[in-house]
């Protein structure tokens, strides 16, 4: 048993992702799809129900959608800002216009934009090109 026990503690923390969208079946499949991925998944159906899961869930990266009721995507980032919170924050939505890119590209947390429909594991893969292999947004690797 302490075998066990040494094992898991040399495991290196699941990094932690806030997947933000009004559709539910999409929020699960991402759930699952990033589960898998070795990450540890929470969700939320718009910015103002993450802003409150992000008290306590701490997540190292969000993944946005735009268009949601309540507080949408620009409401939410504009929020962070406000609020003095700095985090990886990856655009995932099928609304996109020229003008909205330009604004986002303004925000210091955006880090990328993935066009809706997408194939799920592009997520996993975009989180894993931004944020550092076992560690935070901003640290060095080893």
């Amino acid at each position: 048993m302490m075998g066990s026990f040494s094992d898991e503690a040399d495991k290196p923390a699941k990094q932690r992702v806030l997947v933000v969208d009004d559709d539910e079946g999409l929020r699960e499949i991402f759930n699952v799809t990033l589960s898998m991925d070795d990450f540890e998944v929470a969700s939320a159906p718009d910015g103002a129900a993450a802003l409150v899961i992000m008290e306590q869930f701490k997540p190292d990266f969000i993944a946005l959608d735009l268009m949601m009721p309540v507080m949408n995507g620009m409401q939410f980032c504009g929020k962070l800002t406000q609020l003095g919170i700095r985090i990886p924050i990856i655009i995932v939505s099928a609304y996109w216009e020229p003008a909205n890119e330009a604004l986002l590209r303004q925000d210091p947390n955006i880090v990328g934009f993935i066009h809706k429909p997408i194939r799920y594991a592009t997520l996993a893969e975009s989180i894993r090109k931004i944020l550092p292999a076992g560690g935070k947004p901003g640290a060095s690797a080893p």
